[in-house]
């Protein structure tokens, strides 16, 4: 799969990597912030491996696949 080699050219490895993007983000104004919003609300949300393996998908809790 394209996006897993793609997100390990560019050193990211896991969610807490995507949380360090968007708290930067936030930090430079191009992202806003709510009082809850935390870092570790990234934190091992689910493992790389697991949700790009062939076949394999990644189900948000309370989130519907349907359209």
């Amino acid at each position: 799969m394209l996006a897993s080699s793609v997100l390990t050219h560019w050193g990211i490895h896991t969610t807490d990597d995507f949380g360090h993007i968007v708290f930067i983000l936030i930090d430079v104004g191009l992202l806003a912030r709510q009082p809850t919003d935390r870092l570790e609300d990234f934190e091992r949300v689910y493992e790389f491996a697991e949700v790009f393996k062939a076949g394999a998908g990644y189900r948000w809790p309370g989130v519907s696949s349907s359209g």
